[in-house]
C-alpha cells in the first residue's frame, strides 16, 4: 500500500484522540469532505494497529428504511427483537461497555434515522465512556436528519475535520509513489486535473497503467499516446466498456441491487448457471469493478456503484429490482427484509411494492413498531394519491408511529389524507390514533381529535370517548369530563382499557372536589381490571399519587419504584417515562431535592427517543422550576423560568396555571389579579398539592392580597374537614390558618404534622419563628437558598449543621456516592438501575452529575477517585 499523503495534520488530530481514548478518554471526531476526497482512506489509516476494539459501520443507501442497520452491523451483541427506539439505544449504550473502543461510521450521509439518532444521543449521554467515535460524511446533499444531527454533535463538542481537495504537489507525489518514477511535465498536468480527490486520481492512474499509456524513461514517467479523461465517470464507463458482454451485464445487475450481491442472485437474474458466470466474475473482480468481501460481490466504492448504475436506463433498473424481489420471496426470505430492498427503490403507483410493504407491516407491528411505521410510511409514498388503500395504510401507521415515539409525525401523516373523501370508519380510526398521539403534545387537541372521530360512524366510539374524558380532566375541564361520564361509561362496556380509564377519569374528579375517599376507592378499582397495557397511562400511577397526598408517601414511593423497574423489564418506555415523572414528583415532596432533580432530568432526557411528552415534561419542568427555588442553583433557576413561561403559553388552562404558579414560586411574575393565578395547582398526574395552600397564602399576604389568602384558605380548611382522617390535609390546613391569623401555635401544630413534607416542615417552623429548627430542616433537604434566607433573618449557623460543598468526593449525595461506586466496580447503567430501581438515563444523570463535581471526563478516572476514596 502506498503511503498516505498530504494528511499529515489530520491524521494527527485522530491519532491524538486516539492516545487519549488510552486514558479513558472518549471524543466525537467528525471528518467531512467531497466524494472521493479520503475521508475513508484517512479512517482506516488513523486506526490501523490501534489496539483498541475497533468496530465499522456504514450507512447504505438501499438500507435506510432498516432502522439502526449499520450500528447493529459494527455492534451485533445490541441485536435484539425488540426495535423501538428506546430499546435499540438501551442495548447499543450496553454494548458499548466500559473497554476503550473506536467506532468508525463511514457514508454518514446514508444512514437512517435512527442510526442519526443514536449518533446525536449516545455520545452525550455516555460521553465518560472510553468510546472514539469518528463519522464521516459528504459535505454536499445531506438531508434534513443528517444535518440535524451534524448540528446536534457539533453544539455538543464534536471535533470537524474540514477534508479538502489535495494540493498539486501532494497528488503529483501520490502519482509519483503509483508509477514509481517521477512525472513528467505532460503527466504533471493530467494529474492536476483529477482535482485533487484521491479515488479520481487512483482511477485515473489505474486507466493509464491498465492501458500501458504511461512509460518510464530514465527514471521519469511520461505519456506514451492518448491520455484517458480525468473525469471518473468516464473512467468507470470506458474500464466498464472493455469487458465481455456478459461480464458488462453482470456488473451493470449488480449495480441496481443492494450493496453485497451473492452470484447465485447475479445467475437467478441474468438467467445463465452459477458457473457459467464464474469467468465473468473473476473478469469483474480483475478489472477492480468489483470485489469479494464476507457477505459476496460488492463494489470497490460507491462512486463506482453509482457510475455504473447512471448508465443503466431507469425502466430496465425497475425490472431488474421487481425481479429480484419475487425471487428473493420464492427462496422464502422474509417478507419484511424483502421489503425493506425494495421500500429505497420502487416508484410512485408500484401497487405490488405497496402490497408487499403492508404485508410487511402487518408482520412487524407487534414485535418492531417503529419498522413497521417506516415501511408503513413508505407505502403511503408509493400510493397515489387517489388510491383507496392510501389510507387505510395512514390509519394503521399513525398507532405505530405514535407507539414508535414519533407523534408529531403522526400528525403531519394524517393531515396528508384528512379532508380527502375517505371513509367514515377509516377516518375514526385515524383520529382515534390521532387522539393518542395527541395526549403526548397537546391534551386540547387531543379532546379535539377526539370529538371528530366521534361524529363519525363507527365501532369506536367507547375507546374515543374515554380519551376525550381523560384529556378533558388532564386539562382541568373537569366539569365538562364529569358531564360526558354518563355516556361513555354505557360505551364502553366490554373494552377493560377504555373502562379502567374512565374509571381513573372519575377518581382525579373526586380529587378535585377533595373527596379522597372516594377517589382512592376509584383508583384502586380501576387498579383491579386487567386491562391491556396502554402507551400513555397506568392506573397505578394515579393511584400512587393519591396515596402520597393522603400521607402513605413510602408506599407511594415503593410503588413508583416498582414501577420504574417493572416498566423497564417488560419493555415500556413510555410507562417508564411515566413513572419516572411520577417518581420524580414524589422526590420533590419528600425533601429529596438532589434525586428530585436528577430523576426529572432523565424524564426530559426520554424525549429524543420517545417523543415529546406533554404532562411527563410539564411535571418534569415544574419539579426543576421547585429545586431551584429551594436550592437556588443560577443555571437550575434560568431552565425554571424558561419552563415556566413555556407553559404559560400552552392550550391548557390546567397547564398554563401550573406555569404561573411556578413563575410565582420563582419571583418571575407578581400574585396580582391575574386570572391564571387564582389559587396554586399541582402538575398533571398528581392531586392538588395541600402544601401549596400556605405557600400560597404567604405569598399572596406578602403581595397585600388578604382577599385572594382568605379564598385559599377556605378551600385549605374544606379540605381538610371534608377528610378528618388525613394527617397531612389538617397540618396544611393549620399552617394556611396559622398565617392568616399569625398564629404561632398553630403553626407549629401544622409543623408536627408535616411527618411527609420535610420542606413544607421547615417553613411552618421559618413562619413560626422556630429559625434554627427551620435551618436545620433545610438544610437536611440541601435547600441551600432556604438555608441561605433564614440565616439572613439572623440565625447563626448551628455547628451540627454543614453545607455540602459543591466539588468534590464530599459534594456527592448519597445516591451518587452509590451510582459512582456500582459503576466503578464495572455496572452498566443498566445493572445500576436495575439495581437502584431507577431508571437507566436516571443513572446516566447521576454519572453526569458526579463527572461535574469530580472534574473528571471517563469512567477510568471515576474508577480511580471511587477507589482512592474507599480505600482511604
Amino acid at each position: 500500500m502506498t503511503p498516505l499523503r498530504g494528511r499529515d495534520a489530520e491524521l494527527g488530530l485522530l491519532r491524538a484522540a486516539i492516545r487519549r481514548l488510552a486514558d479513558g478518554q472518549g471524543q466525537v471526531v467528525l471528518v467531512r469532505g467531497m466524494p472521493g476526497v479520503g475521508k475513508t482512506r484517512l479512517l482506516a489509516e488513523a486506526v490501523r494497529n490501534t489496539g483498541f476494539d475497533v468496530r465499522h459501520a456504514a450507512g447504505e443507501l438501499d438500507r435506510r428504511a432498516v432502522p439502526f442497520a449499520p450500528l447493529l452491523d459494527a455492534l451485533p451483541e445490541a441485536a435484539g427483537d425488540d426495535d423501538r427506539r428506546y430499546y435499540v439505544l438501551s442495548r447499543l449504550q450496553e454494548a458499548l461497555g466500559d473497554r476503550p473502543m473506536v467506532i468508525v461510521v463511514d457514508d454518514l450521509q446514508w444512514c437512517d434515522p435512527g442510526t442519526l439518532l443514536a449518533l446525536r444521543t449516545l455520545p452525550a449521554r455516555e460521553a465518560g465512556r472510553p468510546v472514539l467515535w469518528l463519522l464521516a460524511t459528504r459535505t454536499e446533499a445531506a438531508d434534513a436528519d443528517v444535518r440535524s444531527a451534524l448540528a446536534v454533535l457539533e453544539d455538543n463538542g464534536a471535533r470537524t475535520i474540514e477534508l479538502a481537495p489535495l494540493d498539486d504537489a501532494t497528488a503529483v507525489a501520490i502519482a509519483a509513489d503509483h508509477l514509481g518514477a517521477a512525472l513528467d511535465e505532460e503527466l504533471t498536468d493530467l494529474v492536476r486535473s483529477a482535482e485533487g480527490r484521491p479515488l479520481l486520481l487512483q482511477e485515473l492512474l489505474f486507466g493509464l497503467r491498465e492501458e500501458g499509456a504511461v512509460a518510464t524513461v530514465d527514471g521519469v514517467a511520461h505519456l506514451t499516446g492518448r491520455h484517458l479523461p480525468a473525469r471518473f465517470r468516464h473512467s468507470i464507463l470506458r474500464r466498464l466498456a472493455s469487458v465481455a458482454d456478459t461480464t458488462h451485464e453482470l456488473v451493470q445487475v449488480a449495480s441496481v441491487l443492494a450493496r453485497h450481491v451473492a452470484p447465485d442472485e447475479l445467475a437467478d437474474l441474468i438467467g445463465l448457471p452459477v458457473a457459467t458466470l464464474v469467468p465473468a466474475i473473476q473478469e469483474a473482480l480483475a478489472a477492480d469493478l468489483l470485489t469479494e468481501d464476507g457477505a459476496g460481490l460488492t463494489f470497490r466504492h460507491d462512486l463506482v456503484r453509482e457510475a455504473v448504475e447512471s448508465e443503466v436506463p431507469p425502466a430496465l433498473r425497475r425490472t431488474l429490482r421487481r425481479q429480484a424481489v419475487n425471487r428473493q420471496l420464492k427462496r422464502g426470505m422474509p417478507v419484511f427484509q424483502v421489503a425493506a430492498m425494495l421500500a429505497e427503490t420502487a416508484q410512485q403507483g408500484d401497487l405490488e411494492a405497496v402490497d408487499l410493504l403492508r404485508r410487511a407491516t402487518a408482520e412487524l407491528a407487534a414485535s418492531a413498531p417503529a419498522t413497521a411505521a417506516q415501511m408503513s410510511l413508505r407505502a403511503v409514498d408509493l400510493c397515489p394519491p387517489d388510491a383507496p388503500e392510501r389510507a387505510l395504510i395512514v390509519a394503521d401507521a399513525v398507532p405505530l408511529l405514535n407507539r414508535a415515539g414519533a407523534p408529531r409525525e403522526a400528525f403531519e401523516l394524517a393531515d396528508t389524507v384528512l379532508g380527502t373523501d375517505i371513509p367514515p370508519d377509516v377516518e375514526q380510526g385515524i383520529r382515534l390514533g390521532l387522539a393518542g398521539a395527541a395526549l403526548q403534545l397537546s391534551f386540547t387537541e387531543a379532546t379535539r381529535q377526539a370529538e371528530h372521530g366521534l361524529a363519525l360512524p363507527g365501532p369506536l366510539r367507547g375507546p374515543l370517548l374515554a380519551i376525550e374524558a381523560f384529556s378533558l380532566v388532564l386539562a382541568g375541564e373537569t366539569e365538562t369530563a364529569d358531564a360526558l361520564l354518563p355516556t361513555a361509561r354505557s360505551a364502553v362496556a366490554g373494552d377493560p382499557a377504555a373502562e379502567a380509564t374512565l374509571i381513573n377519569v372519575e377518581s382525579i374528579i373526586r380529587n378535585y372536589h377533595a373527596d379522597f375517599t372516594a377517589a382512592l376507592r376509584l383508583a384502586d378499582r380501576a387498579v383491579q381490571i386487567p386491562a391491556p397495557v396502554s402507551t400513555f397511562w397506568s392506573p397505578e400511577i394515579w393511584q400512587a399519587c393519591l396515596r402520597d397526598i393522603v400521607g402513605r408517601s413510602a408506599e407511594a414511593l415503593a410503588q413508583a419504584d416498582d414501577g420504574v423497574h417493572r416498566a423497564g423489564r417488560s419493555r415500556q418506555p413510555m410507562l417508564l417515562r411515566l413513572w419516572s415523572m411520577t417518581r420524580c414528583r414524589l422526590l420533590l415532596g419528600a425533601g429529596r431535592l438532589d434525586e428530585a432533580r436528577a430523576e426529572a432530568e432523565a424524564v426530559l432526557g426520554m424525549s429524543d427517543e420517545l417523543g415529546p411528552g406533554n404532562f411527563a415534561e410539564v411535571t418534569a419542568y415544574y419539579v426543576l422550576g421547585r429545586v431551584a427555588v429551594h436550592t437556588g442553583d443560577p443555571a437550575l433557576r434560568e431552565r425554571g423560568t424558561a419552563y415556566a413561561e413555556r407553559m404559560r403559553s400552552d392550550e391548557a388552562p390546567l397547564v398554563r396555571r401550573v406555569g404561573s404558579w411556578l413563575a410565582a414560586q420563582l419571583g418571575e411574575v407578581e400574585a396580582t389579579a391575574d386570572a391564571e393565578f387564582d389559587r396554586p395547582v399541582s402538575p398533571l398526574l398528581s392531586p392538588i398539592e395541600p402544601t401549596d395552600e400556605p405557600a400560597y397564602i404567604a405569598l399572596t399576604l406578602r403581595a397585600g392580597l388578604r382577599d385572594r389568602a382568605a379564598e385559599a384558605l377556605a378551600h385549605a380548611e374544606r379540605r381538610a374537614a371534608k377528610n378528618p382522617g388525613i394527617v397531612l390535609f389538617a397540618a396544611a390546613a393549620k399552617h394556611a390558618r396559622g398565617l392568616f391569623d399569625a398564629d404561632r401555635a398553630l403553626l407549629l401544630e401544622a409543623a408536627e404534622g408535616y411527618e411527609t413534607r420535610p420542606l413544607a416542615q421547615a417553613a411552618a417552623w421559618e413562619h413560626a419563628g422556630e429559625l434554627e429548627r427551620a435551618e436545620a430542616a433545610y438544610a437536611a433537604c440541601g435547600a441551600e437558598n432556604d438555608v441561605q434566607r433564614v440565616r439572613a433573618a439572623g440565625v447563626r449557623p448551628r455547628t451540627a449543621t454543614r453545607k455540602r460543598p459543591a466539588i468534590g468526593w464530599d459534594s456527592l449525595t448519597p445516591t451518587e456516592l452509590a451510582v459512582v461506586r456500582l459503576v466503578a466496580a464495572g455496572a452498566s447503567n443498566r445493572a445500576v438501575a436495575e439495581q437502584l430501581y431507577v431508571s437507566p438515563h436516571t443513572v446516566s444523570t447521576h454519572v453526569r452529575h458526579a463527572f461535574a463535581k469530580l472534574g473528571v471526563t471517563s469512567r477510568v478516572e471515576l474508577a480511580r477517585i471511587a477507589l482512592r476514596h474507599d480505600s482511604a
